[in-house]
Formats: structure tokens, sequence, C-alpha cells
């Protein structure tokens, strides 16, 4: 199972008056807004090359095409799609604590995250990157969340 973190979430909800009429309410539901929001730019890197990443060989071209992969066969972290769609979100709203964790239980991730040299699979992670580049605006979308019930 991967899991990763949005961070910042938790200095983003202590900055709201909590006690305010639906403030809880909205921080919950402007986490969920942003682990969708994430999981969907997640999932769109699947199937387009991202810098840095490395084209498939014509081996594992020619491997997925027998395999039944279709138009997929020539497209990167895609052959029929379940790692694309392993993802799913898990959100924790606790006293003074939202988290979300963005989770996949496809054991291939793993192996695309990291690189795995000796089976030949080269680095290509839309995960973190992901994270990383989009945090700022899953926190926007809290905040407006929260802005909402606030005005």
């Amino acid at each position: 199972m991967i899991t990763v973190k949005i961070k910042g979430v938790d200095q983003v909800v202590r900055s709201y008056n909590r006690k305010a009429d639906g403030v809880e309410d909205a921080l919950t539901e402007g986490t969920i807004e942003a682990s969708e929001y994430i999981i969907d730019c997640i999932e769109d890197k699947f199937g387009k090359y991202q810098p840095g990443w490395p084209q498939l060989k014509p081996d594992t071209i020619i491997k997925e095409v027998k395999a039944g992969a279709g138009s997929n066969a020539n497209k990167p972290l895609i052959e029929f799609g379940d790692m694309m769609f392993s993802f799913t979100s898990k959100i924790s709203a606790r006293t003074r604590k939202h988290l979300v964790h963005i989770l996949s239980d496809d054991p291939k991730l793993i192996h695309h995250m990291y690189g795995a040299p000796a089976a030949g699979v080269p680095k290509r992670d839309p995960v973190r990157p992901t994270i990383k580049d989009e945090n700022d605006k899953c926190l926007d979308i809290i905040r407006k969340a929260v802005r909402r019930v606030l005005k």
C-alpha cells in the first residue's frame, strides 16, 4: 500500500476559529475536495510522458500489444488502467486535526515510483511530484471551502 500526505492541512485548519458555525464541516468538505482534486491530477499523469521520464522501450510496447493493451501499449504507466484507477483518499477529521492521505493498493505502483532496475522498470513517479506541485492548490481549495461559510 502506498500512502502520501498533503502537507500543511493542519496549519490551515488551525488558522480558523473552529467554533464558528459551519467551519468544522467546511474544513472536512474542503479536505474532501482537495483529495479529489489531487487524485484527478495524479490520474492525469498516466499515459502522458512527464519531464524526465524515459520513453518506453520497443520491447515493452511489443509485449503490451501482445498482452492486449491496444492503443495504450505505447503510453507510460498505462496498460489496462488498473494502476491508474487504484487511488483513493482517506480523510481523517478529528478534533483540531484534519489529514488527507492518498492511497493506492496496486503493487506495481511502488516499482514505478522508485524504479526497479533489475526488472527493467525505470523511475516514473506520478504521485510524489504531483503532490509537491499541487500542494498549494489543495490548501487553497480548503481555504475557499471555509471562506464560503464565513461570508
